[in-house]
């Protein structure tokens, strides 16, 4: 029983520690095990959604490809889209024109 309750704390504060901000100019990603990430959306060139059976190195298997600039230098990372609802996944979509 303790197991059971520590993996279901785990599973909480891993779900809780994602979390997705889009305003009228910047987006803002936060996961459990990677530094915070900001871009400026006029910045942001491309992004594509990847579902994958198999994750492929160190990539989420259900993410969004975000790639820019960021203060000159070009960026890609991904957003895991696992914790995230169908209904938030779709505004996610619609606000970064997800290809």
């Amino acid at each position: 029983m303790t197991v059971g309750i520590a993996i279901c704390i785990a599973v909480f504060i891993w779900w809780r520690a994602f979390s997705i901000e889009i305003d009228a100019s910047e987006l803002r990603y936060k996961s459990l095990f990677t530094s915070p990430k900001a871009i400026e959306l006029r910045y942001i060139t491309k992004t594509v959604r990847r579902i994958e059976v198999v994750s492929k190195s160190n990539h989420p298997p259900n993410r969004i490809e975000i790639y820019g600039t960021v203060d000159g230098k070009q960026v890609k990372f991904d957003i895991n889209m696992k914790p995230f609802s169908s209904a938030d996944i779709r505004k996610i979509e619609r606000l970064l024109r997800v290809i």
